[in-house]
Order: C-alpha cells, then structure tokens, then sequence
C-alpha cells in the first residue's frame, strides 16, 4: 500500500525506535534506512545498541527530524539486555522496538500513532507482519483489533511481531516494566513483556502487516534447544493463569516437546508432547515434537518447512 501523507498542522511526538543488534552490519543498515525513512511527522530518536561487539554505525543519510546514536549493552548479554539498555536511554514521548534483521514499511509508525492516540485506554500498539523467507513474503495480518491478557493467555498470536510493538514510554518504564532478563538466552522476552502489559489494558493492532520480518534457515545446537526449554517453563512458572487456559498452555508445553526432542531428550519430550495433545489433540508443535523424537525429520527441517509458511515452532 502506498505510504500516506501525515498532516503537518498535527502535533505529533517524538518517538525513540531501540534497534538491539550483533554482528549483522548489512541487516543493520537495511533496517536502519526503512526506520529513517518513515513518512512520520514527528522526531524519530534512534538508538542502536551493540551487544558485545565494538559500536559502529552505517554511514546514512538523516533527514531533518532525526537522530542516530550508538550505545553499548551494558546489561545481560543478548537480547533482553540489549532492549532494557536502548529503553532507559530513550528520551521520546513512545519508544518502539525493531530487531536488526526486520524492515518497516514506510507508513508503519504513522498508522500506529493515529491508532494509539485514539485509544487512550490501550496498554500499546502493534501490527500484523509479512514473514520473508527464501525470498518469499508470507503475510500474516493481525488477526484480531486488540489482544487482550485473557486472548494471549489462549494464543501467542506470533503474527504481532515485536518489531511493530508501539509503547508511550512512560507507561514502559513506570508501570509495565522492563524486559525479563532472567529469561534463559532471553527467548520469549517480547511475549512476556506484552503479557504484563495487556494487564494493564488491551494492545491494539493495525490488522495490516506493517513490517517484514525476515527469518533465516539456521542449525540449533543442543544447548540453544535446552534454553527454548527452560525459557518456557520459566514463563509458564512466572504466569500462573495459564493453568486455567489449556489452549493457550499447549502450545508452550508442545514448544518445549519439541526443543526437548531437538536437544535429544526423547523421553521427556513425548511426555510433554502427551500432556500438549490432552489439553488439545490438534497441537501442531506438540505432533511436531512427535515427528522429531521418532526421527522421521529432524528438527532443522521441521523448522524449515515451517518457516515457508510464514510460522514458527
């Protein structure tokens, strides 16, 4: 869709964009371009922070109305860390987030802003997104107006990716709180962190994909399996309602069925795969695990051929 002119007789606030990054210098300029390009018409404060490598920023133009800084994660290594860093050194009215390897579509911010502001009972804004792999945009809109505590605790909805994710910063910083990083290898942070928020109120989404999120074919070696596991369990621990939402705890126990079966532990694998298909015996990822465990494919391919659908594990 063609991008929109924002009014200028509007006031519209600056807004600090936290790009969390490692080691991806082209991704970061590609993504770095898309974000000083929007067609928004307030002050885009942009902050890249650099986990564990040394701080350089790509040459790129800045148009008038916005800034670029570099700053160094001085938290937790990873990704948790990296978020928490950029947030407390933005100074903008809302903070938004993009991952390094993602691309914002140039109207992405001014939907998201106009939307916002006509709901001042929302806890923050995000989109649908377009999932790019192996040359191919799979979109995947957001499938609902606003995601509720009670609707996530039933479904992750992966398509509101958390690089369309919209906050006023106050309300980040002063009620929501920050990113958990005692989130082994910081997995599932973004929904964690939109789970405390939607107790505060609902998140609203521009139904449309408002990014391309690019997914890569990857190997997992067995210690990044093993931290997907106790990621989830340390979430499902953290949040005890699921226990009254067994369509929404499915899921995470056949996600962790099948980091076990990745890692090699088969045994506890089909018995989390059992107790995933008790609570709904249409599990995807739970039959996933099954798949793995037995053999039939390896984890790596099971992936792959999610990911040409636009989905996950």
């Amino acid at each position: 869709m063609a991008s929109e002119t924002t009014p200028v007789t509007e006031t519209w606030p600056t807004v600090s964009v936290v790009v969390p990054t490692k080691d991806r210098p082209q991704m970061l300029e590609r993504a770095l371009r898309a974000i000083v390009a929007q067609d928004y018409a307030g002050a885009l404060e942009v902050i890249v922070v650099f986990d564990g490598t040394d701080p350089e920023l790509p040459a790129i133009d800045l148009p008038e109305g916005r800034t670029l800084q570099a700053l160094v994660n001085t938290r937790t290594p990873g990704l948790a860390g990296n978020r928490i860093t950029g947030y407390l050194a933005t100074t903008g009215t809302y903070v938004a987030a993009c991952d390094d390897d993602d691309v914002w579509f140039p109207y992405k911010l001014t939907r998201q802003m106009r939307l916002l502001r006509s709901r001042p009972d929302a806890c923050g804004a995000g989109a649908g997104s377009a999932f790019h792999f192996e040359g191919k945009d799979t979109p995947r809109p957001a499938e609902l107006p606003e995601l509720t505590f009670d609707v996530l605790l039933d479904e992750r909805h992966p398509e509101v990716h958390a690089s369309t994710y919209l906050f006023d910063r106050r309300r980040l910083l002063d009620e929501i709180g920050l990113v958990d990083e005692e989130l082994p290898a910081g997995y599932g942070e973004d929904f964690e962190l939109l789970l405390r928020a939607t107790r505060l109120g609902p998140f609203v989404c521009v139904r449309e994909p408002l990014i391309r999120a690019y997914q890569h074919r990857s190997s997992f070696f067995a210690d990044r399996w093993r931290n997907i596991d106790e990621a989830l369990e340390h979430l499902i621990a953290k949040v005890p309602e699921f226990e009254r939402a067994p369509h929404g705890l499915a899921p995470m126990e056949g996600q962790r069925a099948f980091a076990l079966a990745a890692a090699g532990d088969r045994r506890e694998s089909r018995r989390l795969a059992r107790s995933a298909l008790k609570r709904d015996r249409r599990q995807r990822q739970a039959w996933a695990s099954l798949v793995v465990s037995t053999r039939i494919l390896s984890a790596d391919r099971v992936l792959t051929l999610a990911r040409r659908f636009g989905r996950g594990i």
